[in-house]
């Protein structure tokens, strides 16, 4: 099954306290989150009726499945899914990407993985050296660390990501900024998940921090579970009160490559609530 037909990412930006305010906001706040290997077929269509009944990619129970996401009509198929994009989201912002409206949304870079299109997102433009997810440290600016040097946000710019890539490609080792993930330690290569750090933690940064080291490494040591990373991101934000926020995602690639459809449509589900549940804490 090839569930990455068209779209690296779904990439969701919300401007913090924009939609809820008539008013110009006080201050001006940015959350940039990446959910990697989520097609725009679900996200425009909701699920597939072919594959959630296809008992090769479907380990649960299917019929369930149906019932929770499933609906003739699309509009509800899709909220269904994901009700915060469709039922909050699309209703005070914008939604891009419908390619049977020929609204395509497209990468420039010839390679279409995970490293080379994060990279594309974050600097603004192509760099054809980039060209596996395997790749080095990424040179090249990127828009976070512009952000994180300007008046105002100096210091307020933070990353938290599932994958170990993502450190790479915002040049992790020569970054002013807070990026949380999981790192190779360069003495003997093993792997970190990395905690939030500080002498004044709050009770719930310090719980994020030990639940990560719990959780299987069902994907391997350089890439950890969404409700990690959502864990971790959350309890910084009530904490601290970053200005500038990215969060990068990854469970929903890991099942597609693995041709699990019914992880993929949970995952799927369990982020859409992740995200209501940080627009409604900020």
């Amino acid at each position: 099954m090839k569930l990455k037909i068209y779209l690296t990412a779904v990439l969701i930006m919300l401007s913090v306290q924009s939609f809820a305010q008539q008013k110009p906001p006080k201050s001006k706040n940015l959350v940039l989150i990446l959910i990697d290997g989520y097609r725009w077929q679900e996200l425009f269509h909701g699920v597939e009726y072919d594959l959630l009944t296809n008992r090769e990619y479907n380990t649960m129970d299917s019929l369930k499945r149906m019932k929770e996401f499933w609906s003739d009509n699309v509009n509800e198929r899709r909220a269904k899914l994901m009700p915060f994009t469709w039922n909050y989201i699309a209703k005070h912002g914008q939604i891009y990407g419908d390619r049977d409206l020929g609204n395509e949304v497209n990468v420039k870079n010839p390679y279409w993985i995970s490293y080379p299109g994060r990279a594309e997102v974050l600097s603004g433009f192509v760099d054809l050296k980039v060209n596996s997810n395997s790749y080095g440290i990424n040179t090249n600016p990127n828009v976070l660390e512009f952000l994180n040097h300007q008046k105002g946000y100096e210091g307020k710019a933070v990353t938290f990501a599932c994958w170990s890539a993502t450190g790479r490609c915002l040049n992790k080792p020569n970054s002013k900024m807070l990026i949380n993930v999981p790192w190779k330690n360069q003495e003997d290569n093993s792997i970190t998940w990395e905690n939030i750090e500080g002498n004044h933690l709050t009770n719930e940064e310090r719980l994020a921090n030990e639940i990560q080291h719990y959780a299987p490494k069902i994907f391997g040591d350089d890439e950890r579970l969404d409700f990690e990373v959502y864990a971790l991101a959350k309890s910084y934000i009530q904490a601290k009160h970053p200005k500038v926020i990215y969060i990068d995602f990854g469970d929903t690639d890991e099942y597609a490559h693995e041709d699990k459809y019914d992880h993929y449509l949970l995952d799927a589900h369990n982020l859409d609530a992740m995200i209501e549940k940080l627009w409604e804490m900020m």
